[in-house]
């Protein structure tokens, strides 16, 4: 049992260690870049036209 113990602490242990740093490719940085900015542009243009529209004139 004590043997059993043992191997999953030394399993454990090995994730200890920082792994590489993870390369991220130009253009997914770009495309999330670009999913960014049009989700803050969607949010922007939400609360604008909460306030442009009269909320009696909808529905």
């Amino acid at each position: 049992m004590s043997r059993h113990r043992s191997e999953s602490l030394s399993v454990i242990g090995s994730y200890d260690e920082e792994p590489e740093p993870r390369r991220v490719s130009r253009s997914s940085a770009l495309l999330f870049g670009l999913a960014l900015v049009c989700a803050a542009v969607t949010v922007v243009f939400g609360i604008w036209m909460a306030g442009v529209v009269p909320a009696a004139s909808i529905g």
